[in-house]
């Protein structure tokens, strides 16, 4: 919530998303999460540069926490349509206006 909080009043609600792209394939726990996501990581250097990523050191949210992340917004006075905006409506919008 800290880092959209972050965008949000960077650059506006109007232009932050929050990618939906967790990572799971076929992991079982929390710790297999973090060695599949550092190991993508460290096979697509060119994507992620080691120096904007050392050790990994990422988290991605998972799915079930996005309330949680819808409450802390509401509670820092995000209006709901910049919410709708940042869970999707954002990336709805520039596809359209891209994709005619």
């Amino acid at each position: 919530a800290k880092h959209i909080l972050y965008y949000v009043n960077l650059i506006g609600a109007a232009h932050v998303g929050i990618g939906i792209d967790y990572e799971l394939n076929n992991v079982i726990s929390e710790d297999e999460i973090f060695e599949t996501f550092d190991a993508t990581l460290a096979e697509n250097p060119n994507f992620w540069p080691p120096k904007q990523y050392p050790g990994g050191a990422l988290k991605c949210v998972e799915p079930s926490q996005i309330p949680e992340i819808v409450e802390i917004l509401i509670s820092e006075g995000l209006k709901a349509c910049e919410i709708e905006g940042i869970l999707g409506k954002n990336f709805q919008r520039v596809a359209e206006n891209i994709w005619k």
